[in-house]
């Protein structure tokens, strides 16, 4: 008799985690990745991209790639 009960609430929580997952997946994308410069460059001018490469197309006009950080 407890299985229905047990079957609503796992239904009503799937539902919730995937809502989460949706929002969570569109309010991250693409945040996490970086302008990363070839060795030619300094380490300084690596870690302060973020002053002025917004976007990927302001990171590959300056000459760097587009990376998923670690």
């Amino acid at each position: 008799m407890a299985i229905p009960s047990l079957l609503n609430v796992l239904v009503i929580s799937v539902t919730f985690f995937l809502i989460c997952g949706v929002i969570g997946v569109n309010y991250f994308k693409g945040t996490f990745y970086k302008c990363k410069f070839g060795p030619q460059f300094t380490d300084e001018l690596n870690y302060n991209t973020e002053l002025y490469v917004q976007t990927k197309f302001d990171c590959i006009n300056q000459g760097g790639t587009w990376q998923n950080a670690d």
